[in-house]
């Protein structure tokens, strides 16, 4: 089955970068939640990100 599309799709190279202190921090406060109650099953935990954007790909993505 072949799909048509109108849309053009355009991919752009980019790093998530994670702050490693708060990453470091919120595992560390999911060991200790683990401590406290061995049989919970699973948490989830919000970290911080940001897309960095290489300048090549700046460059051509402002043209």
């Amino acid at each position: 089955m072949l799909l048509s599309s109108s849309r053009t799709f355009r991919f752009f190279v980019g790093t998530v970068r994670l702050p490693r202190q708060e990453l470091a921090g919120k595992a560390f406060e999911a060991f200790l939640a683990s401590l406290s109650d061995p049989k919970s099953m699973g948490a989830e935990y919000t970290v911080g990100t940001e897309l960095v954007i290489p300048e090549s790909v700046a460059r051509i993505r402002n043209s």
